[in-house]
């Protein structure tokens, strides 16, 4: 994997050609290696924060955002046909775009937010849908803030996750709530999950038939079954851990107080890899559970960069 940084010296310089229907093309920015071996190895380093990581569902790419403008979708397991999405900015307005999200129907969903230079917060935020084949063919679907049929107002959408039969599972206020966002029907169906506690991260399995579920201050891990509608609890810490967990097929990864804790779901073996006293804030591992990339504050640094922590 390359540097992020040298390219979006190149993306700056193209950007007051843009407008706002448009987005810079997709181009090939993969290289084999990271940008320092490690341990651990450093996937990236910019003076804007990495983070909203997750993988494809086939794994072959590393999905993530850079300084809230760009989504990355880095190489993974040396492959090298890496592809960029970036936003829109001016001395005007400026676009953002989070919580990029992957279907298996080559769907992706994300957030674009806009700004004006003088105001503190956006004064436009929506969820988008686009294609991975032309990622500039983009659908508002969810504005936010957004309203459900019981009334409550959500502000902020934390989480997405992607099932099967084109339904989003999309996490606001630690509630989960289940929409297709590419239905004509309106007002939009919005269908909430019945949980034991807030929820903190979701995330869906390798077939999109399973949502995986990490607890706020719970130790469960729990799945749900889209098919059936039931939960069931696929792994318990045994302690109050701290809500940053990865499912994949096999494996699950979790970060606890003695390092990062990756189990075989099929055998119950474990193993832990050091943290290298970085400051985690998110977690993702492949589908085969093979590579487990985080990101994170290293020592002495504002901002969150890429690692890989295993492979």
């Amino acid at each position: 994997m390359r540097s992020i940084l040298p390219v979006l010296a190149v993306l700056s310089v193209l950007a007051p050609a843009c407008s706002h229907s448009d987005a810079f093309p997709p181009g090939d920015f993969g290289t084999d290696q990271p940008y320092i071996p490690g341990p651990p190895a450093r996937l990236t380093a910019n003076a804007g924060a990495d983070g909203d990581i997750g993988f494809s569902p086939d794994g072959r790419y590393l999905i993530s955002t850079v300084s809230h403008r760009c989504i990355a979708f880095l190489p993974s397991h040396q492959a090298r046909d890496s592809r960029w999405l970036c936003a829109f900015q001016d001395s005007v307005e400026s676009d953002g775009y989070s919580r990029p999200t992957l279907a298996m129907s080559g769907q992706l969903a994300f957030i674009l937010t806009r700004q004006r230079p003088f105001e503190s917060g956006p004064f436009f935020k929506s969820v988008l849908v686009a294609p991975l084949a032309d990622l500039r063919d983009t659908i508002d679907v969810v504005p936010v803030p957004f309203r459900t049929g019981d009334g409550i107002l959500h502000t902020e959408v934390t989480r997405m996750a992607w099932l099967r039969m084109g339904i989003l599972a999309i996490l606001a206020d630690g509630v989960v709530y289940l929409t297709n966002p590419l239905s004509s029907t309106r007002p939009r169906v919005f269908t909430a999950l019945t949980l034991p506690a807030r929820v903190a991260t979701i995330q869906s399995g390798r077939s999109e038939s399973v949502l995986y579920l990490g607890l706020a201050g719970d130790s469960r891990v729990l799945a749900w079954d889209a098919n059936t509608g039931e939960f069931s609890t696929i792994y318990d810490a045994g302690a109050v851990g701290s809500g940053l967990v990865s499912v994949g097929s096999t494996y699950l990864a979790i970060v606890m107080p003695s390092g990062l804790l990756r189990v075989n779901l099929a055998t119950g073996a474990s193993e832990t890899f050091p943290t290298y006293n970085l400051a985690i804030s998110e977690l993702a591992m492949s589908p085969d559970g093979s590579d487990i990339i985080v990101s994170a504050f290293a020592a002495g640094s504002s901002e969150t960069d890429l690692y890989r922590l295993g492979r």
